[in-house]
């Protein structure tokens, strides 16, 4: 590439056209390398991890999706405390950092592909009624694949939790750590206020660039006009209702978990990443947890110690799937599977997903005259 530009040629155009299109592929060449970079990422420490096996990392997280990326930063904080994050993926590729096309990182190895089970009422226009439940494998998790939409969630739901007695999950209690982790504008925040927003947290938090459509528009007037109620805007207070949403985009890219938390601690000295490592078993010994065994890309298991904690981060699917490989969860399915029972638990029995209606579809007859 290069050694094409440098060449002189002449261009049968006469104008500035010859020159604008050099541009524009010089243009989409400098897009193409600022994406998908793993010097943004903490590198990967494997090959030291396995030559030093014997030695003991204070924490060990197993998943690098949006709470390990999260949870790697804030413990790393302790800089006596030696952090071990295992991720079964590898670094986002330049596709996820496109929020346009999260469809195009699904179906494909930064995935897991896993088939929902067959229920009576959801599903039916799929294969054998059964959806498919995306969930991101690769530093940052599924934060790299999804729509990007960051909304805080509803405050009944985190009051309710409270009551049942988790203590500090009420909205309130849990309001500072929203605000701490968010980036907004400073033009929402003199709009709107920092009583619900924050401005220096590490995730940058847009509103979505609507400009070019106007439907977006059109949809909340379309509401509102059937009495639906219509929100200014996100996160500060209303949560049901039309409007624009937020996301987790900054100078026009994904700002994915890894991205926002990780990155800026990358080259810290007690921060460990391990990338295409498949937590296998967490070791337990006279029921106390001492550590995670791991197989590496190459095939290879390393049994790698934990002082203080095993934290399992590897989402809806990973983690229960971690905790009955290791002998927890309901005994009738691990005496199927010939897995030692340690703690009989109803573990992976109240998943609860989301639903979403993407619309209706039409199909218009290419056609000069209505029938």
């Amino acid at each position: 590439m290069e050694l094409c530009w440098a060449q002189n040629c002449t261009s049968p155009i006469s104008g500035p056209s010859p020159l604008v299109f050099s541009q524009l592929i010089q243009t989409i060449i400098a897009a193409q390398c600022s994406l998908g970079r793993i010097d943004d990422y903490p590198p990967d420490r494997t090959p030291e991890i396995v030559e030093n096996s014997e030695e003991s990392f204070d924490f060990i997280i197993v998943g690098g999706g949006s709470a390990g990326s999260v949870l790697a930063a804030r413990l790393s904080e302790q800089s006596d405390w030696k952090v071990l994050l295992i991720e079964a993926g590898t670094y986002p590729s330049a596709r996820t950092d496109v929020p346009q096309l999260s469809s195009g990182a699904q179906r494909n190895s930064e995935e897991y592909d896993y088939p929902a089970e067959p229920q009576e009422n959801f599903c039916l226009g799929q294969v054998n009624k059964r959806c498919r439940l995306a969930t991101g494998k690769g530093l940052g998790g599924s934060s790299t694949l999804g729509c990007n939409a960051y909304i805080y969630g509803h405050k009944i739901d985190y009051d309710s939790w409270e009551a049942e007695g988790n203590e500090g999950w009420d909205f309130e209690s849990v309001l500072p750590y929203f605000k701490k982790s968010s980036n907004y504008p400073r033009e929402i925040i003199e709009q709107y206020g920092d009583n619900y927003l924050g401005t220096d947290g590490p995730m940058s938090i847009r509103l979505l660039n609507y400009t070019s459509s106007s439907s977006p528009e059109a949809v909340v007037k379309a509401v509102s006009e059937i009495g639906i109620p219509k929100i200014d805007i996100f996160n500060i207070g209303r949560s049901i209702g039309f409007t624009k949403i937020h996301v987790t985009v900054e100078n026009g890219k994904r700002v994915n978990a890894a991205k926002a938390f990780l990155s800026p601690i990358k080259n810290k000295k007690n921060l460990y990443v391990m990338t295409s490592t498949r937590a296998d078993k967490i070791l337990i010994s006279n029921k106390k947890t001492t550590g995670v065994r791991v197989i590496l890309k190459d095939g290879k298991t390393v049994d790698i110690k934990a002082s203080k904690e095993v934290i399992l981060s590897a989402g809806v699917m990973g983690s229960p799937k971690l905790l009955m490989l290791s002998g927890i969860g309901p005994k009738k399915d691990l005496d199927e599977l010939e897995i030692d029972c340690i703690a009989d638990l109803p573990v992976g029995e109240n998943l609860i997903d989301q639903l979403i209606w993407p619309g209706f579809f039409f199909g218009i007859p290419k056609s000069n005259t209505c029938p």
